[in-house]
């Protein structure tokens, strides 16, 4: 899924077929025109030569539309690749409506072109395809209220809290996709005893570099149930992956084939780039770089920095009601049939915090937001591991305090960080 939304030229594409389709069927499929509705306002009633000077004026016009929004683009991409990240242009470039927006210009072009190379003058006012005409200018007036919208879509994405909430928003579905948490006894489950039948055990790589993008459990226990093995996965979403390695442990009661390993290696998706389909930590550090950036010297913008850290606490307690760790897999018999090892609530923490915490580092405002939102979630924790994941930041944030200048600053920040510390 990822693939296709970071394809821009995939919506336009397809917008200029149906277009090019509409233009064929409106031209070659003549529709009956009642006497008293040639004259009507709505219906082109020109000759062809009126008709082909009204579609040369419409692609002309459209194609310098096109070509400065196209110039738009650019500069907005550049500008928000120096303020927020060189990775959130997939975010913008991904955005439907962005793709959307492009693909009426360029399918506008082409149909006006379809129409305009199928008048002939020789054809008399008759020959004229009137409604193919009248759409043109129809899909003409889409494009101008269509490029209000682009405009005001670009201006809103170079806004840092635009690109905070849409970032957010790709965590907080990567976070939904994980299981909730549950006391179920798979919390405390013996994996070699409930696999003990299966004594023959060999380790697959994936016979290809790249990172982890995708993993398809639900394919890999119709697989492990098929063939009657237990997957131990040493790898999470995100990773990156050599061609050997020790991926996937295959414990089974009789050595599997190269068909096997080759259904295995199927449900994985390896590819160049991380992305945030089941990917925590990418949009994480997504958001960790849009506030290093905004603390950097040359920025020096607290607001933007304070705005991460609410959104991500926002995604970290949502995080602190789902499984994290390690995932367990059965089939409908019940069986267990894939382990998956994933890091856990701690390194999604120490991402989130740890780089803003030190470049916040004689920022009293950013330090003493940080520390209520960390205060604030571990009200909300309910594992000891969250709890000492969360109280080794506040820790941190005590040893800073000694950097800070004003006493007031300090006796504030301190009051923050006592709190909870003491009370642990």
């Amino acid at each position: 899924m990822s693939w296709f939304k970071s394809r821009l030229w995939l919506i336009p594409a397809g917008m200029s077929v149906l277009a090019l389709g509409a233009g064929y069927a409106l031209v070659h499929y003549r529709f009956e025109i009642p006497l008293d509705a040639s004259g009507t306002l709505w219906l082109f009633s020109g000759d062809p030569a009126t008709a082909r000077g009204l579609l040369s004026t419409i692609v002309s016009g459209m194609m310098t539309m096109t070509s400065l929004v196209v110039s738009l683009t650019i500069l907005v991409l550049a500008q928000a690749a120096r303020q927020l990240g060189p990775r959130l242009i997939y975010n913008f470039i991904g955005d439907p409506a962005i793709q959307a927006a492009l693909g009426l210009f360029v399918a506008t072009i082409l149909y006006c072109l379809f129409i305009l190379r199928s008048i002939n003058e020789d054809l008399g006012a008759q020959g004229v395809p009137r409604f193919a005409v009248t759409l043109a200018s129809l899909l003409t007036i889409a494009c101008l209220f269509a490029l209000l919208a682009y405009i005001s879509k670009l201006a809103h994405s170079i806004v840092s809290d635009t690109a905070v909430r849409e970032v957010g928003d790709n965590l907080d579905a990567a976070i939904d996709e994980c299981p909730c948490r549950s006391d179920h006894a798979d919390d405390k489950i013996d994996v070699d005893e409930e696999s003990r039948e299966h004594a023959t055990r060999r380790c697959i790589g994936m016979e290809q570099s790249g990172y982890v993008q995708f993993i398809d459990y639900d394919a890999l226990v119709k697989t492990a149930g098929r063939q009657d093995i237990v997957l131990i996965i040493h790898t999470e979403p995100g990773a990156f992956l050599l061609q050997k390695g020790d991926t996937v442990e295959v414990r089974s009661k009789a050595p599997v084939d190269k068909r096997v390993e080759r259904d295995i290696r199927d449900g994985f998706v390896i590819g160049p780039a991380r992305n945030p389909e089941q990917d925590l930590q990418y949009s994480v550090r997504q958001l960790v770089e849009i506030a290093l950036r905004a603390l950097s010297p040359s920025v020096n913008d607290p607001y933007t920095a304070t705005a991460v850290i609410n959104r991500l606490s926002a995604s970290l307690e949502k995080a602190g009601a789902r499984e994290l760790s390690t995932k367990y897999y059965r089939d409908r018999a019940g069986r267990l049939r894939v382990v998956a090892s994933n890091g856990g609530y701690a390194p999604v923490v120490e991402t989130a915090f740890t780089q803003i915490r030190a470049a916040a580092e004689g920022m009293p405002a950013v330090l003493m937001v940080l520390a209520e939102r960390i205060q604030d979630l571990l009200h909300s924790a309910e594992l000891p591991e969250q709890r000492e994941a969360l109280l080794e930041q506040l820790q941190a944030i005590r040893w800073t305090i000694a950097q800070i200048n004003e006493p007031e600053d300090r006796r504030k920040l301190e009051a923050i960080v006592a709190g909870p510390m003491e009370t642990s």
